[in-house]
């Protein structure tokens, strides 16, 4: 408890002298109005920071659990787990479960895609991956690369950041993200197929280590100190995973003073115009970034067609929190109805496991992903053997459908949502 409150202290006096300072350079009017961010370093992750992400109409909750010296490991309100590298660019390293790959890992075997911070224009990296999965034990081998292109400022649900654009060419797809040191993670990421792009942009975030970001006041003598009792010295350490952390906090007050700065300053070039007007927002809190919603979170509507991300420009403050109402969905296309029983011919392939209780939850994650289309199917399992000696798999088939094309057509409405699918035909009953 003495070790907490000490570490506390003296956090506090340290983001309260860096802050001052800054605050008094850049008061400088000589200062440029606008705020070019400095190369950003890598993230610093604890557990607990939490990082709301919309795509499309489906909303994912992503928290850190747990840290060692190279990997982060997440979980979300899906029940996922994952790991990942504290670089934002290199692939999903594990994960314990995908409706297509089942159980499965990747690694980096030529290249480091750490290289690319601190991020700064220019700045580039190129890596290959090495992978394996339940569904592909032969493994697969793909080259990336990586680049900081440009800093802009983007708007999302969120609020405006100024960010590094970063481009990945990955094996099938061109992804950008454009990463904020204020929130220590990806803000927007986009993802060009051949067939059509996917948006995916951060609705809400919270820091775990910065509960009052914004509220830096001395801290109150610990009760120890002002009775006299010496306080309980750090370990080495300690102390060195204190300072690590004091660093990043250090770090994204600066650059949220220094946007702030640039948006009063004379001169500032005006800040994007927001998405269609919201009801009142809600009183502003003392921290910096947004607050994080309950688990339970109220649905907010996409913003309508977001303007592209912008160059970088002053970053205003933080805007209030608001709750508008989601819009009224667009009518999804009608699909036909399944088959009555014993006539389905035709079923939909989903995904293949390595075992049956891995089938069986696959199925229950679908159901809940696509209600509507997968609700009134029924799932069958097939077992199969893969040959060349990789043993056998559980085909997850979902039945069925009378005719090929009323299959066909359900299927391809499954892929313009990113589903593995697959039309098979059914042995008869």
């Amino acid at each position: 408890m003495r070790r907490t409150a000490t570490a506390m202290s003296v956090a506090a006096i340290a983001l309260l002298a860096g802050g001052c300072g800054l605050m008094d350079r850049l008061s400088n009017g000589d200062k440029p109005a606008v705020a070019l961010l400095p190369p950003a370093p890598l993230p610093e992750y604890a557990p607990g920071d939490t990082f709301i992400y919309r795509t499309g109409n489906q909303e994912r909750r992503e928290e850190v659990t747990a840290l060692t010296s190279d990997t982060v490991a997440w979980t979300d309100d899906q029940g996922n787990i994952w790991t990942t590298a504290y670089d934002v660019v290199s692939p999903m390293i594990s994960w314990q479960s995908d409706p297509e790959l089942g159980r499965g890992r990747q690694n980096v075997i030529s290249g480091a895609p750490a290289d690319l911070f601190p991020l700064q224009s220019g700045r580039q990296v190129a890596f290959t991956v090495e992978g394996s999965s339940e569904t592909m034990p032969a493994g697969w081998t793909m080259e990336q690369s990586c680049k900081v292109v440009d800093q802009a400022q983007v708007t999302v649900e969120a609020g405006v950041f100024n960010t590094f654009q970063i481009s990945c060419q990955r094996s099938n797809h061109l992804e950008t993200l454009y990463y904020s040191p204020v929130v220590q993670n990806y803000v927007l990421r986009v993802r060009e197929y051949p067939f059509g792009t996917q948006r995916k942009e951060l609705a809400a975030y919270s820091h775990a280590d910065m509960p009052q970001q914004a509220s830096i006041a001395p801290s109150a003598i610990p009760a120890a100190m002002a009775g006299g009792t010496p306080p309980e010295l750090m370990t080495r350490e300690e102390m060195q995973a204190s300072l690590k952390r004091l660093e990043a906090s250090v770090m994204r007050l600066e650059q949220q003073i220094m946007q702030m700065q640039a948006a009063r300053a004379p001169g500032a070039p005006p800040a994007p115009v927001p998405p269609a007007a919201t009801p009142p927002a809600a009183p502003a809190t003392t921290g910096v970034n947004r607050p994080l919603p309950p688990r339970a979170v109220p649905p907010v509507p996409q913003a309508a067609a977001p303007g592209a991300p912008q160059p970088l420009a002053a970053q205003p403050t933080t805007p209030g929190v608001t709750q508008p109402q989601r819009p009224p969905a667009a009518p999804t296309t009608a699909l036909p109805a399944p088959a009555a029983p014993g006539q389905e011919n035709f079923g939909l392939h989903l995904g293949s496991y390595r075992a049956l209780p891995a089938a069986t939850r696959g199925w229950e994650v679908l159901l809940e992903r696509y209600p509507d289309m997968l609700g009134r199917m029924k799932a069958v399992n097939s077992e199969f053997n893969a040959g060349d000696g990789r043993g056998s798999f559980i085909r997850l088939i979902a039945s069925g459908y009378a005719t090929n094309d009323q299959a066909v057509r359900a299927c391809k409405e499954l892929e313009a949502k990113r589903q593995f699918c697959k039309v098979v035909s059914l042995p008869a009953s």
